[in-house]
């Protein structure tokens, strides 16, 4: 998840970078965007976080805002089976972590 979410970070600058974008061709960092940050969706959710940085990012750089969020509703549609698998399952596939407790905590009973 780590190597594709710097992907997607690097995809994300070469987008807002226009001066790279024209230089690299128009289509390669948008789809290695999309794909990258939807590979990273699917192996954790944590890679939700990076994209909120993305965007709190994008409020300082605007130029390329619109292609950002296009790429991200792209995202967000590809990401809907994601959700289903997510909701189905409920709290289930985070066996690993107890319920809160004092003993979890570091409280005996």
């Amino acid at each position: 998840m780590l190597t594709l979410a710097t992907a997607s970070m690097l995809a994300f600058i070469v987008i807002v970078d226009a001066e790279s974008l024209d230089r690299r061709g128009s289509r390669a960092a948008p789809a290695a965007y999309v794909l990258t940050t939807l590979a990273a969706l699917y192996i954790g959710y944590d890679a939700g976080l990076l994209i909120l940085a993305q965007l709190a990012t994008l409020t300082l750089l605007r130029e390329r805002a619109k292609l950002v969020l296009s790429c991200l509703a792209i995202v967000a549609v590809l990401c809907v089976p994601l959700l289903v698998l997510a909701l189905g399952r409920g709290s289930g596939q985070l066996f690993w972590v107890p319920p809160l407790s004092g003993s979890v905590l570091g409280r005996r009973r």
